[in-house]
Order: C-alpha cells, then structure tokens, then sequence
C-alpha cells in the first residue's frame, strides 16, 4: 500500500507523515503507546486501550516537535484503514449480541472487525470491493452488492463508511428489512450518509471509549425500506 502523505486528524490540517514517524526511538510515544500500537497491528487487540487515548484527555496538542501520544497513533492506525478506538471488551460485548449468527462484514478494510469478532468466536466474513491494505486481516476482496449474493449471513456488519457516499443506502436496500444490521460509528456526524441516518432504525447501543472528538458507537437495528 502506498503510504498518504499527509492526514487531517481531529482538525489540524495536512501534517507530513514523515514528520509523525520521523523519530529516535520506533515512534516518539512511550512503551505503552507503543506496546497498544504494536498489539492492535498485529491483531492480538487489548483488552483496554491506554486512557491518554480517550475522549476528554488532552493528548492532542501538536507542534514541530511534538505531536501528541494519541495523535502520533491514530495517524499510523489510519494508514491502515483502522478508525475506531479499537479495545477487545467491546467487541467481545458486540460478540455476545450476535453469537450463533453467520456475520458478513462490508467495507471491511483490512478486515480487522471480523478478524476481532472471530477471535470471540463469531464467525463472520470480512469482503471489500478494494484490496487497500497491506496488512489484511483475512479480507475477501468482492463489492458488497456481490457479498450479499454469495454469502448467506443473519447478520451484516459495516464500520464506518463514508459520509459522502449514499452506496451504502443501495447495499441495504438489497439486504433488506427483516434482517439485522450492525453500524459501527456516529450518528449524523463524520461516517454514513444523511439517507442511511434516515432510514437505519436502531434498537440497541453498546457504547464505547473513543478518540477525541470522536463519537462513534456500536448500534445494531434494521433497515426502514426507502421511499
């Protein structure tokens, strides 16, 4: 995967990646940053995350020389396509909400939702329509519309697409209103069209720590058939 060269992250506009990974030591966090870093990239995800992570810990604050613990490795996770706060005692909760379901997952990215989910033994398939990232959780690479035709599920599972997009509208009008959905992300914020808001209906939240300025929770419910 070619590596972007600059992001814009909790509002601070294009910052050179190189200057975030420019460093003396691996990157320029302490061991428990790094050690939550090298966990996450490796799949074996930790139970909880580091606190200076957190909504409402002011990790955040950038300059030449510095660019803040949490800031440092969201920008890494990014690049490899992972945009929640990412903690094993969530997804085990979202786990025990769909155990004994056949899970298929959308726009998986890398794929490291399912790769999560079946370690808490759910089985869930992971496809996206773009092989994107080098590091793949086990991803088949199929467009959604395709996915829902090949593999049966009870379930469909999508984390964070895109606000711009109204796809994801088409892709659950073919899924349909009967069976369960599972959104991962905010509501009327930063992920998922105004249609999709419209016409998701959710029936649980399982809420959970996130970045700062960052609003993203689990919601699983059904689709209202558009008009």
């Amino acid at each position: 995967m070619g590596v972007p060269m600059s992001f814009d992250v909790f509002g601070y506009n294009q910052v050179p990646v190189e200057e975030i990974t420019k460093t003396t030591n691996r990157y320029d966090i302490s061991r428990k940053s790094q050690e939550y870093l090298d966990r996450v990239l490796s799949g074996d995800f930790p139970e909880n995350a580091p606190d200076v992570f957190k909504q409402g810990v002011s990790a955040y604050e950038v300059n030449s020389s510095n660019f803040g613990e949490a800031y440092v490795v969201r920008t890494i996770l990014l690049q490899h396509g992972i945009y929640p706060l990412i903690e094993n005692c969530w997804i085990q909760e979202l786990a025990g909400h769909l155990t004994g379901k056949q899970c298929l997952e959308i726009m998986a990215g890398s794929g490291w939702l399912s790769h999560g989910l079946r370690n808490a033994g759910i089985n869930s398939i992971a496809t996206d329509r773009t092989d994107t990232y080098s590091s793949s959780f086990g991803v088949t690479c199929m467009d959604a519309m395709e996915a829902i035709e090949k593999f049966p599920a009870d379930s469909i599972i999508v984390s964070w697409p895109p606000v711009s997009d109204d796809y994801i509208c088409d892709v659950m009008d073919k899924w349909g209103t009967e069976k369960e959905i599972v959104y991962i992300g905010e509501i009327g914020g930063c992920t998922a069209c105004d249609d999709f808001h419209a016409n998701f209906k959710h029936h649980v939240k399982i809420e959970k720590d996130n970045w700062e300025n960052v609003h993203d929770h689990i919601y699983i419910g059904k689709w209202r058939r558009r008009l």
